[in-house]
């Protein structure tokens, strides 16, 4: 029982820090690249994705309680576009549409990886 546990604790922080370094390469790509907003450091994405990184690692831990989970992932989501707001100094319709083309290239960088997934296990 504990070592279950523990396998899937190691499991999710092992996705989790996957996570955090994915999508800190893509906010960074979408802050710099797509808004032009200056950021000579890589610390500031790394910090926005590792605290969302915290937030979904705790609601994973909740999923006998779906509707919980989904208003736990929906603050979250809010969480990062204020993290975006507040650390790159932008308004909130900046944030939001930070967040949107973020989430967009997440999700279909995400849609490539299953393709591939599929292709090469079946």
């Amino acid at each position: 029982m504990a070592v279950s546990f523990i396998l899937e604790l190691g499991i999710k922080v092992a996705i989790a820090l996957l996570f955090v370094l994915i999508n800190a390469v893509i906010l960074r790509f979408v802050v710099t690249k797509l808004f032009r907003i200056y950021d000579d450091s890589f610390t500031t994405p790394m910090a926005v994705v590792i605290w969302i990184s915290i937030a979904l690692l705790i609601a994973s831990y909740i999923p006998s309680l779906q509707i919980l989970g989904w208003i736990l992932m929906l603050l979250a989501n809010y969480f990062f576009v204020y993290l975006v707001k507040k650390e790159y100094y932008t308004e909130w319709q900046k944030a939001f549409l930070i967040w949107l083309t973020w989430f967009a290239i997440f999700i279909a960088i995400g849609l490539v990886f299953i393709i591939l997934w599929l292709i090469i296990f079946y």
